[in-house]
This record gives C-alpha cells, sequence and structure tokens, in this order.
C-alpha cells in the first residue's frame, strides 16, 4: 500500500564524490585545439548545469568570448550580461536551429556536461564531420556520430578553471565574428512569421511566450509540460539561471510540470514557479489526491 506507514529510517544525506580535474596533458591539448580553431564552439548539456560548473563556465566566458549552443536541458548556462557576446541559441528535437548550424560550421565542438539523450549526435552531426572534445566526469557514450578525439575526465569546474588561464586571449577573427553576427540575427528574429495570420480569437505562440518572458524574472522557476507548445518553449523562451527552465526529454513524459511546479516550490518557497501544461498534460496529474 502506497499509504502504509513506514518504519524505516531515511538514508542520512550523501556527499559528492570529490573528483580531481583532467589531466594537465588533456587541458593543455584542449587549449592548443582552442588557439588553433578558427570557430571553436561550447555544446552545453544538462550535465553542464549544476551551480559549480555554471560558475566556471561564465568565468571563462567573460575572460574569452567563445560562442556557446545550448541543449535544451543545458538552458540557463549564460547569463544575461553574457547573452549577445556568446549565446547562438538551443538545439533539440529539430535539426534547423540556427545552434545546428553553427555546430555544423565549427571546426572544434567542446561538449560539456553533454548527454546524447538530450539531443542525439546524429541530429548535429550527421555529416560526422565534428571533431568533438569532452569535458565530463564520465566516459562518453561513443556511438557512430559521436566520436570525440580526446575526453577530458573529471571534476568540470576544476577543468574549466584550469583551462581559462590556458585560453585567455584568444579572440575569433574577423570572418568567424561576421558569420556569428548573422546567425545572431537570425536567433533574434529566427522565425519569421506573420502574427497577425492567425483566425479571429486565436493567439500566436509567440505571444505567448513574449508575454510570459515579460512577467517571469531570472529567479522564477518554469516548469514545461510535453505538448506542441514545448517546441515553442524550448526554442524561444530566454532563461538565464541554470535549471530554472525544465523539459523532460528522452521518452518526453506527458503530465510533469505540475508535480515538477510541486517540488521546484519545495526547494525554492520563496520563488514564484510557473508551470506550463497543454494536450491533456495537466490531466496526467491534476487529479491525483
Amino acid at each position: 500500500m502506497t499509504d502504509s506507514t513506514v518504519s524505516v529510517k531515511a538514508i542520512k544525506p550523501l556527499t559528492d564524490p570529490k573528483l580531481g580535474s583532467a589531466s594537465v596533458a588533456d587541458i593543455n591539448y584542449l587549449a592548443q585545439a582552442t588557439r588553433n580553431a578558427v570557430l571553436p564552439v561550447f555544446l552545453l548539456g544538462n550535465g553542464a548545469t549544476t551551480e559549480r560548473v555554471t560558475a566556471a563556465i561564465r568565468r571563462l566566458l567573460e575572460a574569452v568570448k567563445l560562442p556557446v549552443v545550448e541543449t535544451v536541458q543545458g538552458a540557463g548556462n549564460v547569463s544575461r550580461d553574457l547573452e549577445e557576446d556568446t549565446f547562438l541559441g538551443r538545439v533539440g528535437l529539430f535539426r534547423n536551429q540556427p545552434g545546428d548550424m553553427l555546430l555544423k560550421r565549427a571546426d572544434r565542438v567542446i561538449a560539456i556536461g553533454y548527454d546524447p539523450i538530450a539531443y542525439e549526435a546524429r541530429n548535429w552531426n550527421a555529416e560526422i564531420s565534428a571533431r568533438i572534445i569532452v569535458i565530463d566526469e564520465a566516459k562518453a557514450e561513443i556511438d557512430t556520430y559521436f566520436q570525440p578525439e580526446r575526453e577530458l575526465i573529471g571534476a568540470k569546474a576544476d577543468t574549466l578553471d584550469l583551462l581559462l588561464p590556458a585560453i585567455k586571449g584568444y579572440e575569433l577573427n574577423q570572418g568567424s565574428r561576421n558569420y556569428l553576427r548573422g546567425l545572431r540575427e537570425n536567433v533574434v528574429e529566427d522565425v519569421k512569421l506573420d502574427r497577425n495570420a492567425t483566425k479571429d480569437g486565436l493567439v500566436h505562440p509567440l505571444d505567448v511566450i513574449d508575454s510570459l518572458q515579460a512577467h517571469v524574472t531570472d529567479e522564477m522557476t518554469v516548469t514545461v509540460d510535453v505538448g506542441s507548445h514545448y517546441i515553442w518553449m524550448a526554442r524561444y523562451f530566454k532563461s538565464y539561471e541554470a535549471r530554472h527552465l525544465l523539459f523532460s526529454n528522452g521518452m518526453q513524459t506527458l503530465g510533469v510540470a505540475l508535480p515538477w511546479a510541486i517540488a521546484a516550490a519545495r526547494v525554492r518557497p520563496k520563488e514564484t514557479i510557473v508551470s506550463i501544461s497543454g494536450d491533456g498534460g495537466f490531466l496526467f496529474s491534476g487529479q491525483e489526491p
């Protein structure tokens, strides 16, 4: 019975294992590879969203303005102050985002905390041409489309902090900056849609997102259910704090937004939580006692 009395004592909180950074040889390899690259790109996944890793990424981006692409589960790593100089959008679901174009163009993809379940490499590396270096705490899941030439295994934040002085002073050449400028315009005005073309009484999804964006502060948490609204939110809704915009990937569990919002409210009791559902998602959990 799920409502039976439990007599077993709760397991005590465990501390995270203490890992060292990647080896000096591996960090030097990445530093040299970055300096030799014409267009290196950071691909940030869910594993890059812990507080320490996000802080390390921001320290690095403040010193070296490298372009960044996030998976939808890596949302929020780039702060408002860094957005204009570094952020080129998210990738996920469909292979038609500006971030996909950038990953295809890049001559070096530095994947930090990337998990294929978020967005399989066959979607952004279909040509099997990407030169990939991984920064993570565990070995990568290798397949035909994801074959890193080097893996920096260890505490990600410590590895990034050691990488920073080794690449400080690196700048993209003018050709790469021009390319990114044009691509950034696609991020700002990604889809050229006539919002007035909707029928009377209907609201365009981008108008909903604009309105929501205007009322959500950086400290608020937004949970997103599965449905067509998920696509619009994942692609266009901006988040500037890690783990404050939550999506379900992989099997994409319908009905997650409400229970996630309840859990987020327990973790962040002083902050407003916004739960977004549609396509029957709320009904999957709204009737629970």
